[in-house]
């Protein structure tokens, strides 16, 4: 049975080092710590019934990932989040969970649309009487769900990241957990209308209702924080390069690293990097969805995103044309880039 207060579950002994880094991971993404909060290694490894190496090499990781800081006298601490930055994470999972939500309606078996579904029976009145914790914990494994289905190399990891940096925002909403309650509790239509769209495997449908689901869920928790749209910033494409004709020397190298697609010896390469990172997927899809290119890797360098493409020479042309659009066409306070 799962852990609805988000804490950090005790680990068995016999478990690996990633483990301890999921377990941590996760009770970042459910709320369980505030902005600012102070995280000891010892008090970790004590809740999580491990040595301290594994948690202090799971801290690392998510010092790389963005979801704690080291501050200058060496304590680690959950980071605090602006309400605009907050917003801008909001805006980028409307679009990757969408996403991936599509992807997932082709790819899923019935067997995870059963565990989907039977995360989501519960009585209305009953969901009402939840705690804050238990909804985040419930949300999240209802959500996962779906985007592991999308069964995507790159999608995934950046959705976590973004639940990563947004996660401690929620513990915020504690204090105004009785006036916007009905609002966040009120779900179920609209995880019902998923299942539904993932049974029928319709990508499209499937994609609206994620959406529409995180974008309600978003705009109540903006409110509570007094927050408007407008408030998103604006994302900047930092640099944006052509690689025509790659060798073989070349490929090689750059294929070394890679889990999925390659590219071959006198293709095209070409390379954007965005700020903030996330933005890079939206990016590789608008890319993908232009052209026949192939998409080699999306990966984030703190707050700058960057996308490597392959492909055809007029492929790729007409490829990195949509990716930049897509960047460019976002709406939002503009903010001096921080890469210029």
């Amino acid at each position: 049975m799962s852990d609805t207060t988000g804490a950090p579950r005790r680990i068995e002994s016999a478990t690996l080092q990633e483990r301890v880094y999921r377990e941590l991971a996760h009770s970042i993404m459910t709320g369980h710590y505030a902005p600012g909060e102070a995280l000891t290694i010892r008090a970790l490894a004590a809740d999580l019934g491990t040595s301290v190496m594994p948690v202090r090499e799971a801290l690392q990781r998510l010092h790389s990932d963005g979801a704690v800081v080291v501050t200058p006298n060496r304590s680690i601490r959950i980071p605090i989040m602006t309400k605009p930055a907050f917003q801008d994470l909001m805006e980028l999972r409307f679009l990757l969970e969408g996403m991936a939500a599509a992807a997932a309606a082709q790819a899923i078996t019935e067997s995870e649309i059963a565990l989907a579904e039977a995360g989501i029976q519960v009585d209305t009145n009953e969901a009402r009487d939840w705690t804050l914790r238990h909804l985040l914990q419930t949300n999240y494994e209802f959500h996962f769900g779906i985007y592991r289905a999308a069964r995507s190399v790159h999608l995934l990891p950046i959705i976590e990241s973004l639940w990563l940096k947004m996660g401690p925002m929620y513990s915020s909403l504690e204090r105004k957990w009785d006036t916007i309650k009905d609002e966040l509790t009120d779900v179920q239509g609209r995880h019902v209308e998923i299942i539904a769209a993932l049974r029928a495997r319709d990508s499209e449908r499937t994609r609206k209702a994620v959406e529409a689901d995180v974008r309600d869920a978003g705009r109540a928790i903006l409110e509570a924080l007094g927050v408007r749209e407008d408030d998103r910033r604006k994302p900047n494409v930092i640099s944006s390069q052509v690689i025509r004709h790659v060798d073989g020397h070349q490929t090689q190298l750059i294929n070394r690293m890679r889990h999925g697609n390659m590219i071959l010896p006198g293709q095209t390469l070409y390379i954007l990097e965005c700020e903030p990172a996330a933005y890079s997927a939206l990016a590789a899809n608008e890319a993908e969805k232009a052209a026949e290119i192939n998409i080699l890797e999306v990966r984030s360098f703190g707050s700058f995103g960057r996308l490597y493409l392959g492909g055809e020479e007029q492929d790729i042309d007409v490829g990195y044309r949509a990716a930049v659009q897509a960047i460019e066409s976002v709406s939002g306070r503009v903010e001096p880039a921080k890469g210029k």
